[in-house]
């Protein structure tokens, strides 16, 4: 009996072993050997991801009938081993689970590590719809702070390992899809990191890391002020490297002044051996980064690469592509791009701050400027995603007190352009879109700048007259796509009637403002001259409405500014021609914060708002709020029916909102609804909306492979 009652025993610590091990093997652990090690694991055999994740689709019964929204639902039929994750989408959304690790606050190093999961893409044969709503897709994006999110990078199926990371000591990551399931999840952060070069402790000095590293290896800088002969003008010799701080811009610094007497450029990179997206610089703060000059060869002369250019005081790429990201960049200047200044060049800039550079001053006393935070010339292509430019100046005569593109392409999205302007002249406060350029602003908030003309945006084709085959290197096109930006509170300066525009002014571009909230700007909100379209607005709330267009207007030279919403004083009212541009409306958006200097963009909503969180706490992880308000944003569900709703969180109207935020998950709410009897999303209830209900609730499939 007693060797019975310890085999019995011996059992229940077995079966217990087993449990924990495949189900509350998902706790937290910490490394014995080094605490400074976070892992963490689901293999989805409990509830865990309904409690750890911090935001995410709802959860739903396997075999009940689907709302409609996107779903999530844990599959008895599918796993490695079952059950898995099924992540369900609802008419092109997918649904969503977001992380913020550690699950726990832990400390605010920085993070660096891998998530690993296992990914099915399953058949829904159920699906009378397009055959897109038939075939699984899975997405991720990972974010240092909940708010900056990366595109979604689609995945395939089979096992996943995914790098993350963040120097605020929290890591975000959002999964995403349809018809897709996960299992085995599991994180590992801070573990070893093999092939890292250390300074100090390896070397001395930034660039002596530099010169020993070979592609492929990683370059890490310990805290501290970093300065002098090594430390600034670095140059990555064309190396496939990463140089990155240990412990984030907030504690590396590299200073660029110099107690040297003598005129030399002053910088803190300089990218010009043809590098590549896979040259990393990553989380430094670069400072007094200056290069005095102001002669830059005309696009008819032949360029030589020459660090003497007074182009990038704080980061210079010259015919080079390298990726910089979470770096802050501030008082730095020079005449082309104060902060980052680009030349044939095509870089990806991810989550940068740049603030308080400046273009012009540093060469006659009147040089002009171009760029106080970034400038393009000469067939550059920079993306530039998630960043923030304030503060930056030009100096008399300028173009673009944030950013300036010449003959060059550029993206950017998901960014801050506020408070930037110039002390004289300025075309552009916010951004210049010149000849020659090709430009993209999408959910970009611009706010709060100051010029002459386009405090907010500034587009202009110099040779309007000339056709497409002129030789002269004045550029005979121009085009701008400003797409689902919150344009405010921009203001004209020492302006004289009639008016420029001061949200956006455009001349001879080829323009179009889509999805956009154009409001508070003084005294004007938008002006556009000699556009190719006859519909340069759609889908907008322009403050004053957009109902017309302006022909026959002076040649340039001697244009008369003109705003068209706002026709007091045009000498010639007959040459107004009306035109309706479809989905314009002249509403009070109802910011959830209208009034500067704090303003808040967010749309209210009687739904639901987002309110983003303060991180004042080291250990704080919550990235904001959701709130409800009294009243409701005309703005809401307001955008252009054709465009898809993005990452826009249920409930919604299936059609994106305007403003900054349209599109993305911090989208303010409408109403949704829990049962829609047009099932098929084909606009008609009919007998197949009645078939795919009766399979559901019968739970058969046709072919054995449905996994509602």
């Amino acid at each position: 009996m007693k060797a019975k009652k310890q085999i019995q025993m011996w059992m229940v610590f077995v079966w217990t072993m087993v449990f924990m091990v495949g189900g509350v093997w998902a706790e937290v652990l910490q490394d014995n050997s080094d605490g400074s090690i976070y892992r963490y694991g689901d293999d989805f055999s409990t509830k865990k991801a309904v409690r750890d994740s911090y935001d995410h689709s709802d959860f739903w019964p396997e075999n009940a009938f689907p709302p409609a929204e996107p779903y999530l639902y844990y599959s008895s039929r599918y796993g490695n081993p079952a059950p898995g994750l099924v992540f369900m989408g609802f008419k092109g959304q997918r649904a969503h689970l977001n992380y913020c690790f550690p699950i726990k606050p832990v400390n605010d190093e920085p993070l660096r590590g891998v998530l690993k999961f296992d990914l099915k893409f399953l058949v829904n044969a159920v699906s009378l719809t397009s055959s897109a709503d038939r075939a699984g897709y899975m997405c991720y994006s990972i974010s240092p702070d909940g708010k900056h999110w990366t595109i979604p990078s689609p995945l395939k199926p089979g096992a996943q390992a995914i790098k993350v990371g963040s120097h605020q000591g929290t890591c975000y990551v959002s999964l995403s899809g349809h018809l897709a399931l996960i299992d085995n999840l599991a994180v590992e952060l801070n573990g070893p990191q093999p092939n890292v070069i250390r300074v100090p402790g390896d070397f001395d000095t930034i660039q002596e890391g530099i010169d020993a590293a070979r592609d492929g290896q990683v370059v890490e800088v310990g805290p501290g002020t970093w300065t002098g002969e090594g430390n600034m003008n670095l140059d990555f010799m064309g190396k496939a490297i990463t140089v990155r701080s240990a412990k984030g811009a907030r504690y590396t610094i590299i200073d660029c002044r110099s107690p040297l007497t003598v005129l030399q450029p002053l910088r803190g990179f300089y990218f010009h051996r043809a590098e590549r997206r896979d040259s990393v610089v990553e989380g430094f703060t670069i400072r007094h980064g200056r290069v005095p000059g102001y002669a830059i060869p005309g696009d008819d002369m032949r360029w030589n690469l020459d660090a003497w250019h007074p182009i990038g005081a704080g980061i210079y790429c010259e015919f080079s592509s390298p990726t910089i990201r979470d770096c802050v960049i501030e008082d730095c200047g020079t005449e082309i791009g104060g902060g980052i200044g680009c030349v044939s060049a095509r870089p990806m800039i991810e989550r940068c701050k740049i603030i308080k550079c400046r273009a012009g001053g540093f060469g006659d006393c009147r040089s002009g400027g171009r760029g106080g935070a970034i400038g393009l010339i000469r067939f550059s292509g920079a993306r530039v995603l998630d960043c923030e430019m304030i503060g930056n100046q030009c100096y008399y005569n300028s173009q673009g007190g944030a950013v300036y593109t010449r003959r060059s392409r550029m993206m950017l999205q998901g960014s801050k352009i506020a408070e930037n302007g110039a002390p004289g002249n300025l075309e552009g406060g916010g951004v210049y879109c010149g000849a020659g350029s090709d430009m993209v602003v999408e959910n970009c908030i611009i706010s709060n700048n100051v010029a002459n003309a386009g405090a907010g945006i500034f587009s202009m084709r110099h040779e309007m007259a000339t056709d497409a085959t002129s030789l002269s290197p004045d550029c005979c096109f121009c085009d701008l796509l400003v797409k689902n930006c919150t344009i405010a509170h921009n203001r004209l300066v020492y302006p004289m009637p009639v008016y420029p525009g001061a949200g956006i002014h455009s001349l001879g571009t080829d323009i179009l403002v889509k999805n956009c909230i154009v409001y508070f700007n003084k005294p004007t909100q938008i002006v556009i001259y000699k556009s190719p379209s006859r519909m340069p607005v759609i889908f907008s709330d322009v403050q004053g409405g957009y109902p017309t267009t302006l022909e026959n207007m002076p040649e340039a030279g001697s244009v008369e500014y003109v705003d068209s919403c706002d026709l007091v004083g045009y000498p010639n009212p007959a040459d107004v021609h009306s035109i309706i541009c479809p989905g314009n409306i002249d509403e009070d958006p109802l910011f959830g914060n209208p009034l500067l200097p704090n303003p808040d963009y967010h749309l209210k909503s009687y739904f639901g708002r987002y309110v983003e969180g303060v991180f004042t706490d080291p250990a704080g992880i919550r990235p904001g709020i959701w709130v409800r308000d009294k009243v409701h944003s005309p703005c809401i569900d307001a955008g252009d029916p054709r465009d898809s709703v993005g990452g826009e969180l249920p409930p919604n109207g299936h059609r994106i909102n305007m403003g900054a935020y349209g599109g993305t998950w911090q989208a303010s709410k409408s109403k949704g609804k829990k049962f829609e009897p047009d099932l098929n999303g084909d606009g008609v209830v009919n007998i197949l909306d009645f078939i795919i209900f009766a399979q559901h609730y019968m739970m058969r499939d046709l072919d054995g492979e449905v996994i509602y």
